[in-house]
């Protein structure tokens, strides 16, 4: 990952399913004189204004870089435990709970 990059790794509710959700995960370069491709999490690919499509379910064998799938991996993790008869939900910290209120509110 170079240190010019920016990743933007948002996430939204799956439209009809709970279990699921839709994660992206952006890459962001500026542009600099003479490159013509860069260094993503899924390999080299040609410098363009436009994105790259890459589609992969988790689990699937594609690898979306070691962050993505280390990020995916927890998320999977957690949602099993929030499954789990023990759970009694989840408190969140002050600063956890401020961004949480900042998204219902970008949601409404």
């Amino acid at each position: 990952m170079p240190p010019e990059q920016c990743q933007i790794l948002p996430t939204e509710p799956h439209p009809t399913d709970p279990e699921k959700c839709i994660f992206q995960h952006w890459c962001l370069y500026p542009p600099v004189k003479g490159m013509k491709e860069v260094e993503t999490p899924v390999g080299p690919a040609p410098l363009r204004h436009d994105a790259i499509h890459h589609h992969s379910v988790y689990g699937d064998g594609v690898s979306l870089g070691f962050l993505a799938d280390q990020d995916l991996s927890i998320g999977t993790s957690q949602q099993l435990g929030l499954k789990s008869r023990g759970s009694k939900g989840f408190h969140l910290p002050g600063q956890e709970k401020r961004m949480q209120r900042f998204h219902e509110l970008l949601s409404d």
